[in-house]
């Protein structure tokens, strides 16, 4: 689920937040893979050239999917979580370069 963090209704979907500039979350708590990837794949979809996504999962296999995500579709994962649950994840929509 995808939601504009200062929001006290929970989303059915993706939701945007009106202001864009503003960072989104993907809340996979509670999901197995290959749940949490699919909504990251929906928000990035939606989500506004170089707007920051956060990724909340639980799924350990969320350590390896989410970073070959990025690379190969090509954004930034600006930081990776430690080895502790639940992980959190900051991702910023395609920023990266060939050089990156």
């Amino acid at each position: 689920m995808c939601k504009d963090p200062s929001s006290k209704v929970p989303p059915a979907e993706c939701e945007l937040p009106a202001d864009f500039d503003q960072r989104i979350t993907v809340n996979g708590l509670g999901l197995e893979c290959p749940e949490p990837l699919q909504l990251l794949r929906k928000c990035v979809r939606e989500a506004k050239e170089g707007q920051l996504i956060e990724v909340l999962s639980e799924d350990p296999v969320s350590r390896r999917d989410i970073p070959a995500f990025c690379e190969f579709m090509k954004h930034t994962l600006v930081s990776m979580p430690s080895k502790f649950r639940p992980y959190h994840y900051l991702i910023r929509k395609g920023q990266r370069t060939k050089a990156d």
